[in-house]
C-alpha cells in the first residue's frame, strides 16, 4: 500500500505564511502607531494654538471678549474693548472692567483677545455704538442718530459718519441705502 504524505507540506506551508502574517501584523502595527502619534502631535499643535493659555495680560491692558453666541451673522465675533483689573488666577481667569466701569469676574484666556495696539487708540471719552436708528440732513451734513450701547434712549445723539468707528459706518451705509429704496417706492 502506497501512503501519500501530503498533509505535512501543507502544514508546514500554513506555518510558515502565520509566521510571515505574524512579522507583517508587527510591522504594521508599528506604522500605524507611528502615524497615528504625528496626527496627534498635529492636533495637539492645533489645539494649543487655538486656545492659547500661554497669553498673560498684564492689570491696565486692553481685551476684547469673544461672544458665546451671536445673534445675528453679521455681529462681530468679539466685543469690547474691557480693561484688564486683576489675573491670573490658578484657573486662567481674568477680571475685567467695561468702558462704564462695571466689573466682570471669571474670563478664561482662550476667550480674551489684546486689544490691537495699531488700531484706534481710546481715550476715556469712547462709546460704543449700539445701533444706528435713523438719518437726516442738516444742511450739506448728513447725521446719523446713534443708541449708545449701556444708555438710555433719551441719550441718543444725532452724530455725523466721521464720528463713527468703520463697523458704525457701514451699518450707517446700509440704513441710508435702505431708506433711499423705501422713499423711492
Amino acid at each position: 500500500m502506497v501512503e501519500f504524505h501530503r498533509a505535512a507540506p501543507a502544514v508546514e506551508l500554513m506555518g510558515q505564511h502565520r509566521c510571515n502574517l505574524r512579522r507583517w501584523q508587527h510591522l504594521v502595527w508599528e506604522v500605524v502607531s507611528k502615524n497615528l502619534g504625528e496626527v496627534e502631535m498635529r492636533r495637539r499643535e492645533e489645539h494649543n494654538n487655538k486656545y492659547q493659555t500661554n497669553i498673560k495680560f498684564q492689570p491696565g491692558d486692553r481685551v476684547l471678549l469673544l461672544q458665546p453666541g451671536r445673534a445675528h451673522k453679521m455681529d462681530l465675533p468679539y466685543i469690547g474693548p474691557y480693561r484688564v483689573v486683576a489675573g491670573p488666577d490658578e484657573r486662567d481667569r481674568y477680571t475685567l472692567r467695561d468702558l462704564h466701569g462695571r466689573r466682570f469676574n471669571e474670563f478664561h484666556v482662550s476667550k480674551l483677545k489684546l486689544w490691537p495696539v495699531e488700531g484706534d487708540v481710546l481715550e476715556d471719552d469712547y462709546y460704543v455704538v449700539e445701533q444706528v436708528l435713523d438719518w437726516r440732513r442738516r444742511g450739506d451734513v448728513l447725521e446719523f442718530l446713534v443708541k449708545w450701547r449701556g444708555y438710555s434712549q433719551k441719550h441718543n445723539t444725532w452724530e455725523p459718519i466721521e464720528n463713527l468707528n468703520d463697523a458704525a459706518q457701514e451699518e450707517a451705509k446700509a440704513l441710508l441705502d435702505e431708506k433711499d429704496m423705501d422713499e423711492l417706492t
